[in-house]
């Protein structure tokens, strides 16, 4: 299975049209992420860096990993590595081009690791860890 993405700007209606093109499904309208983070309800942009651009990166990046934590992890490095640059008229970008770009950004800013929050002390972790602020309460001393 091979997917594309190309963007292209669809000047009679004013607005950038930004499609997923799997080659077993055909081409559909990539989904913007607003679920995730809502940089631009109004569209996808490229070309420049910005809240359309923004928007754009991570929409790739949520779509390419299918996990929205990693892709928050990475996505303003995309938009600032690739987006930004893109041609401003039409575009076309690769499922494998943005692995690999994602690959190199995670070697430059350092790996995804998987945080939780404490629902006592609301302070992110490590999943693979405990609560820093829990273990410490659990070895202090109490008073009887």
């Amino acid at each position: 299975m091979t997917v594309v993405y190309h963007g292209h700007r669809d000047h009679s209606e004013g607005k950038t049209i930004v499609l997923r093109i799997d080659s077993a499904t055909g081409p559909e309208p990539l989904d913007w992420s607003l679920d995730v983070r809502n940089h631009s309800p109004t569209g996808l942009e490229w070309g420049y860096g910005g809240s359309g651009p923004a928007q754009l990166a991570l929409a790739l990046c949520c779509d390419v990993l299918q996990y929205d934590d990693y892709a928050q992890h990475v996505y303003h490095h995309f938009k600032w590595k690739v987006i930004a640059g893109l041609d401003r008229e039409d575009w076309t970008l690769t499922e494998e081009e943005i692995r690999a770009t994602i690959e190199t950004i995670e070697r430059e800013i350092g790996p995804f690791v998987p945080s939780v929050s404490c629902p006592i002390h609301g302070v992110s972790y490590s999943i693979d860890d405990l609560c820093p602020i829990c273990i410490g309460e659990e070895q202090e001393p109490h008073d009887e």
